[in-house]
């Protein structure tokens, strides 16, 4: 009699919990709605830093990597640096922050990011973006990028998400059409120009209080002479 009771109360519980167990996996519409808000808090941010050596590199950010997702990172090409890794909660900080790093700055390189719940029934992902990595522009050196209003021109921005496929003289011929083409006289003065030409001013302002400090002194000095030479002979006159 026990053993019945007991296996009716097994059957009992194997029919209550098994669904209860399912439900709790289930990928259904009302599970990845909840789950999609909180992949949509994801975002990805990068910063151009300098290293104790002076070399520049760039540090990612992944924010809001929290309970119930993951993240996948990859990125497209064959250049150095590339990744290829899931960022999981217990990898992120206590705020949620993934972190890495980058130190090819001589390629553009753009990063796929996806967004998957940590639900082993849910295998589709819930979001995915791109971000894309500059790369370091050999033209923002040159000598035609030193004049005010040129800074932000394409050819002269330090970094740069599109190659430039020209000749350093083509560059050049670009920058300065760009400036003949801008109608504000402030792409006529050259920054360094005008930095030597205030040094400069500071230096005959300088030369000139200096000049009169020097004539102020010896004009004193010639009137102590002459003061001093008319009392000698004031005196012997009155001994005389």
């Amino acid at each position: 009699m026990n053993k019945i009771i007991r296996n009716i109360l097994l059957i009992i519980l194997t029919i209550v919990l098994i669904p209860t167990a399912k439900a709790a996996t289930t990928c259904d519409y009302k599970f990845r709605a909840e789950v999609g808000k909180i992949a949509k808090n994801v975002s990805v941010s990068y910063e151009v830093k300098t290293d104790d050596q002076g070399n520049e590199y760039f540090a990612f950010s992944i924010y809001n990597v929290v309970d119930g997702i993951y993240v996948t990172a990859s990125s497209e090409g064959d250049q150095l640096g590339n990744v290829s890794f899931n960022a999981f909660p217990e990898d992120a900080d206590e705020n949620g922050i993934y972190t890495f790093v980058s130190y090819n700055t001589f390629d553009i390189m753009k990063y796929n990011f996806k967004i998957y719940s940590l639900n082993s029934e849910c295998t589709s992902s819930l979001r995915s973006f791109s971000i894309t990595k500059p790369m370091y522009n050999k033209f923002s050196e040159l000598e035609e990028c030193k004049f005010y209003g040129v800074e932000d021109y394409f050819y002269c921005q330090k970094w740069i998400t599109s190659s430039i496929n020209l000749s350093e003289t083509a560059v050049k011929e670009k920058i300065e059409n760009q400036r003949k083409n801008n109608n504000k006289t402030v792409t006529t003065k050259c920054i360094s120009c005008e930095e030597n030409a205030e040094i400069s001013a500071k230096l005959a302002r300088f030369n000139k209080i200096k000049k009169y400090i020097i004539i102020g002194l010896s004009v004193g000095i010639v009137v102590d002479i002459a003061f001093i030479i008319f009392l000698i002979i004031r005196i012997k006159r009155d001994t005389i």
